[in-house]
């Protein structure tokens, strides 16, 4: 649908709200805006994907969750 025949629909659909209905419309409206925009690809990345099998993502896994759950008190 081309940009000026929605704005129209929009509207039409919108005058025959009442208040409250508009009222809706806006709030909503600017959640969509507000919402967090897709993130870019980090392409530099993708170059890995497929590289690991599944044994070496498990003890990567593991490996991070051991290391990342204890905390060292005299290392600061």
């Amino acid at each position: 649908m081309k940009k000026a025949a929605l704005k129209i629909e929009i509207l039409h659909y919108l005058n025959l709200l009442e208040s409250s209905g508009q009222d809706k419309v806006l709030a909503f409206a600017k959640r969509l805006f507000k919402s967090p925009k897709k993130k870019k690809v980090n392409h530099s990345l993708i170059s890995f994907a497929g590289s690991f099998n599944a044994s070496d993502l498990k003890e990567m896994s593991s490996a991070i969750s051991e290391g990342c759950e204890t905390i060292d008190k005299n290392a600061w």
